[in-house]
């Protein structure tokens, strides 16, 4: 085992982070209709979202120069 310096929050390491900023994006884009609630909203724009753009955030968070320089091969 090595033990490597991480930062305490860097959002281009965590996909996730990516993921919740597309679903922001669509969750914000129209106002609410009457019989809509946050939950559906999210939903919705969760299900909207492909396994290539989960690939993508994936291979992004990877190729990240700061992930590759402080991680290595752990």
């Amino acid at each position: 085992y090595r033990c490597a310096y991480l930062p305490s929050y860097l959002p281009e390491l965590y996909f996730v982070e990516q993921f919740w900023s597309v679903v922001k994006g669509k969750v914000k884009c129209n106002r609410f209709s009457e019989s809509e609630t946050l939950l559906t909203r999210i939903s919705e724009a969760s299900n909207t979202v492909k396994l290539s753009d989960f690939e993508g955030f994936v291979s992004h968070s990877y190729r990240c120069p700061v992930s590759r320089r402080n991680l290595g091969k752990l």
